[in-house]
């Protein structure tokens, strides 16, 4: 971690979101949200897919930026009662937010 203020505000608003998931490899909703918290709430610049290091950040962080622009709500509500992320399917997600435009199962697969 680091001792800067604004780096350490940004990396804890991406780690924060792992901790609402389990042991399990990291899906594309998950590390899209991370990156989300940490662009929303942490001042993090959005990651760059121009930028080989990011490129699989960016996807996973515009695909979430999608889903909650149209579902707001969506991950609030799929995690009730609690569950991890990793536990979230493709299946509930287009239940629940039928309307977004990318692939429900490249959300929910390994990042």
């Amino acid at each position: 971690m680091s001792a800067d203020q604004p780096v350490l505000k940004r990396q804890l608003a991406h780690e924060i979101v792992h901790v609402l998931s389990g042991d399990a490899p990291n899906t594309v909703l998950e590390e899209g949200l991370a990156s989300y918290f940490a662009v929303h709430y942490g001042d993090e610049y959005a990651p760059h897919a121009e930028h080989p290091n990011e490129q699989k950040y960016d996807e996973a962080f515009t695909a979430v930026t999608q889903l909650l622009e149209r579902c707001p709500t969506v991950i609030k509500d799929l995690r009730e009662p609690p569950c991890s992320i990793d536990k979230i399917s493709a299946g509930e997600i287009r239940e629940l937010c039928p309307d977004y435009p990318g692939d429900f199962n490249r959300l929910v697969s390994k990042f």
